[in-house]
């Protein structure tokens, strides 16, 4: 389904979320004419834009993170991958990550929304922070959880100094 460009009421789609509690939101999209980003902002506690020209500033920061817990996701296919930040460089448009086990590319250029969202976890008795970087038809391409308390602190940071 193509992501409807118009405006898209918030409540509205936080009342199907309430209805749909199990779905995710690539399942919610096939309910809801929204770009799945605006569904996971919809289904998070707080949900802060950073805007795209503080792209290398965000990248710096994550490096500081310790390790990560990373998702890279298309439509049919999601890869978890827990690494250490400080390994990503970028070369033009893609940020890497090279270990014995396994090579990291992103496209990173392809980058047109930059999210902080939290969500209360009730199974893991706390909170998921994560940064997400949609493209421009909103899916959600890549997605780093704030794990380490390190990593947690500096999320709220990012939080607390891009909040409006």
């Amino acid at each position: 389904m193509k992501p409807n460009n118009k405006k898209i009421n918030l409540a509205t789609i936080r009342q199907i979320i309430a209805q749909n509690p199990r779905l995710s939101a690539m399942d919610l999209q096939a309910k809801i004419a929204a770009p799945e980003v605006e569904i996971m902002i919809a289904m998070s506690d707080a949900a802060v834009e950073i805007p795209l020209t503080d792209l290398e500033v965000v990248l710096e920061n994550i490096r500081s993170w310790g390790e990560v817990m990373s998702l890279i996701r298309n439509r049919d296919a999601v890869c978890e991958l827990k690494f250490s930040a400080a390994t990503l460089y970028r070369t033009n448009d893609w940020l890497n990550s090279i270990d014995p086990a396994y090579n990291l590319h992103i496209r990173i250029a392809n980058t047109r929304r930059i999210l902080l969202l939290a969500k209360s976890n009730h199974k893991r008795d706390g909170q998921t922070a994560s940064l997400n970087f949609a493209n421009a038809a909103g899916h959600v391409f890549w997605r780093v959880y704030a794990q380490s308390e390190m990593a947690q602190e500096q999320f709220k940071r990012l939080m607390e100094r891009y909040r409006k």
